[in-house]
Parts: C-alpha cells; sequence; structure tokens
C-alpha cells in the first residue's frame, strides 16, 4: 500500500500544490494508494506512515530550488525497545534531516 501525503496552504495558492495533486490522484481511484490532504505535517500523520509500505509527500517548491529526495528504510527490530527504556536515537530522525538541522 501507498500512502501521498499532500500539505500545504491552497489560500496561498503556490503552496496548495500538495493538496491539488491529493485531489488529482483521488480522482483516479486506484485500489493500492491512499491518499491524505493537510494543511501542515505533524506527528499525527506517523500513524498513517505506520500502516503502509511506502509513503510519498508532495508540497510546493519555488522554481530553481533545490528538491530533495530522501529514502528511508525502516531499521532491524533490534532497535525497538519493549520496555519503558527510551528509544535509541536511532529512531529520532534520520541522519541527512540531522546533518541539514546542524549545518
Amino acid at each position: 500500500m501507498i500512502l501521498i501525503v499532500g500539505y500545504g496552504n491552497p489560500i496561498r495558492v503556490d503552496d496548495g500544490v500538495g493538496q491539488a495533486v491529493i485531489t488529482e490522484v483521488e480522482q483516479w481511484n486506484l485500489t493500492n494508494v491512499r491518499s491524505l490532504s493537510i494543511h501542515q505535517l505533524t506527528p499525527a500523520v506517523a500513524a498513517e506512515m505506520a500502516e503502509v509500505d511506502t509513503v510519498i509527500f508532495v508540497d510546493a517548491a519555488l522554481e530553481g530550488d533545490t528538491v530533495n529526495i530522501i529514502s528511508l528504510e525502516a531499521l532491524p527490530s533490534k532497535y525497538l525497545k519493549r520496555n519503558n527504556e527510551f528509544i535509541q536515537p536511532q529512531l529520532t530522525m534520520p541522519n541527512g534531516l540531522i546533518s541539514r538541522l546542524i549545518n
């Protein structure tokens, strides 16, 4: 199953492209695709992501901006704790995102 998440603010027009794409995708009636149209990304999206194999995020970018394509893979279950211990740092943020936030 694939989840396509389109996000942005349709009032701002250019920033509403994510939601416009979702409107179009929903008309295709694809059986293996779920769609989610939202104003902004929130932690609640994680619950939707946990139920699918692949997630595609759609957002606006200005012409000439660098568009980043990031591929993430699930970590082996050895990183998941089954008790009240803290989650290991590998589960909190992808390395590419961490380096972009630091630099």
